[in-house]
């Protein structure tokens, strides 16, 4: 190659190099003239408070009390004396059904009652005319035992038709239909002149009415959530709703926000085999007769006991792909990707269950400007909540809650799930040296308090190694050593049948946590295994 094209050639490939070198001096010198400077964010730190963690449920309003009205007695049905849809109050005449063929009946009882009487006391003056004859001897005692016996058949038929009179009367009563609770009446389901049949569950039905103040409101959690709940307050984090009437609100169809304050009522007895749920009802005042029956509603119970969170707000996070971001300023105002794991909204902000300690500052405005790895401006800024969930009369109740059992009944769930719940609620801080870090939730999924904010699988990092399980893997136990069993995984080629192979362990990867044994206190499983050599291949049978 001649001369000329050589240098030619070391020029071309020099100049990448010379122009990257004065990039990073540009960088480190700031941004010289003529050039923009860092694009301007606004900054902020976390808010870190206690708080109580709610979770949400459907359900519909139902009336406490709720009445068919039917007629008791059986006629023409000849008026009617409500409007209907309107509210009523107890006692209220709705419907008169033609009272004539009543009126004559009564007649008929007094009557037969006027005839009992007149007869009774004619029995009662033979009687006593007898007892003169007998003590003078003029008639023979078995005379005198029969006009007793009459006067005692006349006293029976009085009261027969004294009994006959009443029910002449209730019938007369029953004639008027009235309104047997308060509430709010339906339409007229019979109209005036129709034959109606009363006195059964069959009867023929005129309207119905329903209470309105106060009101249910009835809705079914899952069977994983009721566990939750009767584990926290086994070991006294959350009070019961089947023994306190802990505090709940209701949001309407058309509400952002849970406005309506009410309080648990009732827990079911047991859980349904059909559906898997258990059936809640909580109670609301509704002075106002606003919530009425059968309206679809969301229901917020508590979800957890008070513990200290990170909040952001939802603006503050970013997407990527599967995973939730937050960008965080460092040293020499370099940005920093961070993933974390979002939680529910609590005060409108968002908890942050892991990725965040509360002494970052993070991008909360304008994160389109910002990028991973380059500098920006900071502007200060402030996190305030912009709703109240937490009252701290709600605090004070959650503080206050005993334990139902003796820490001596506590079964290792119970126990477990509180340490894990204490784990998880905390702000995630680095490890210490020397110390593995802590199980995430995604590699507990089973005592997770909110299954639904588990983020999804991650991207293999590594394509050349095997993809870990989100399952915790199991433990093989040998006489005096604890040998962690290798996942199966699809992306692992199956050895021939005639090879025996022994796998070795795998060498921990540090962006992965380490799992834990919960039989040890949920100690990291390199505090509790002694360490296994690695063993070669077997050759071939």
């Amino acid at each position: 190659m001649p001369k000329f094209y050589r240098w030619v050639l070391l020029a071309t490939l020099a100049l990448p190099l010379l122009a990257a070198c004065g990039k990073k001096e540009d960088q480190a010198q700031g941004p010289g003239p003529g050039q923009m400077p860092p694009p301007p964010v606004t900054v902020a730190t976390p808010l870190v408070k206690d708080i109580i963690e709610w979770d949400d449920f459907s359900g519909r309003f139902e009336a406490v009390d709720k009445v068919d009205v039917r007629a008791r007695v059986g006629g023409y049905l000849k008026s009617t004396h409500f409007k209907e849809g309107d509210f009523v109050k107890k006692g209220d005449l709705l419907f008169t059904i033609d009272q004539r063929p009543y009126q004559a009946a009564l007649r008929q009882a007094e009557a037969a009652v006027a005839n009992a009487q007149a007869r009774v006391e004619f029995t009662t003056s033979e009687v006593a005319r007898a007892k003169n004859l007998r003590e003078r001897g003029n008639v023979p005692e078995r005379i005198l035992e029969q006009r007793i016996q009459e006067q005692r058949q006349a006293a029976a038929d009085l009261a027969s038709a004294k009994g006959a009179l009443d029910q002449a009367k209730l019938d007369m009563e029953f004639s008027e239909v009235r309104a047997p609770i308060a509430g709010r009446i339906s339409s007229n389901f019979v109209t005036e002149g129709n034959l109606i049949t009363g006195g059964t569950a069959d009867s023929t039905l005129l309207t119905t009415i329903v209470s309105l103040s106060p009101i249910h409101f009835v809705f079914d959690i899952d069977e994983q959530a009721y566990i939750k709940y009767s584990r926290l307050a086994r070991i006294g984090d959350r009070p019961s709703g089947r023994d306190n009437a802990n505090p709940v609100f209701v949001s309407l169809a058309d509400e952002a926000n849970f406005r309506h304050r009410g309080r648990m009522d009732f827990v079911d007895n047991r859980i349904d085999n059909n559906t898997g749920t258990m059936r809640g009802r909580a109670i609301f005042d509704n002075e106002d007769k606003f919530l009425t029956p059968g309206q679809f509603g969301r229901i917020r119970v508590l979800g957890s006991g008070k513990y200290q969170a990170v909040l952001i707000p939802d603006s503050a996070i970013a997407t990527d792909q599967s995973r939730k971001l937050v960008l965080t300023v460092g040293e020499n105002n370099i940005v920093k990707a961070v993933p974390v794991t979002p939680g529910p909204l609590v005060d409108g902000l968002r908890i942050i269950r892991q990725g965040l300690t509360g002494n970052e500052k993070i991008v909360i405005n304008g994160l389109q400007r910002a990028q991973d790895g380059a500098p920006v401006t900071p502007e200060p800024g402030e996190i305030k909540a912009t709703a109240n969930d937490i009252q701290p009369e709600l605090l004070e109740m959650i503080e206050t809650t005993q334990p139902t059992v003796t820490p001596d009944k506590l079964s290792p769930e119970d126990v477990s799930y509180a340490t894990h719940n204490e784990d998880l609620m905390k702000p995630s801080a680095p490890p210490r040296d020397n110390q593995a870090p802590k199980v995430s939730q995604q590699d507990a999924p089973i005592h997770s308090p909110h299954p639904e904010s588990l983020p999804d699988a991650k991207p293999n990092p590594n394509p050349k190694m095997p993809r870990e399980s989100k399952v915790p893997p199991k433990l093989s136990k040998t006489t005096e050593t604890w040998t962690p069993a290798v996942p199966a995984d699809d992306d692992v080629a199956t050895p021939p049948a005639a090879v025996v192979l022994v796998t070795p362990p795998v060498a921990p990867n540090p962006e992965t946590p380490a799992p834990v044994d919960s039989s040890h206190g949920n100690k990291p499983m390199s505090a509790v295994m002694p360490e296994t050599p690695a063993a070669a291949p077997v050759a071939p049978v």
